[in-house]
């Protein structure tokens, strides 16, 4: 409803670790094409995607302006909140 502009809360999808070991490869390659594709049809994206995975994301969805954030188990620097949770 946000990304339709029918609630006033911040529009975002959420998608929490998709990885190949859980999908065919070839359907985890379409997820994200899906998701670019329907950005470049609509100008403004409609929401933000955010999406933790394990596998890195096509070639040419990787870096800015698409990977906005990158965390690793180590170095601590790069954990979340840079701390053993």
């Amino acid at each position: 409803m946000a990304a339709e502009e029918k609630a006033d809360l911040p529009a975002f999808l959420i998608h929490d670790s998709p990885r190949e070991a859980d999908l065919d490869g070839r359907l985890y390659e379409r997820l994200f094409e899906l998701v670019s594709q329907w950005e470049r049809a609509s100008g403004t994206p409609p929401f933000q995607y955010i999406v933790t995975t394990t596998t890195a994301p096509p070639p040419e969805l990787q870096g800015a302006p698409y990977t906005r954030l990158e965390m690793r188990s180590t170095p601590s620097e790069q954990r979340l909140f840079r701390v053993d949770l």
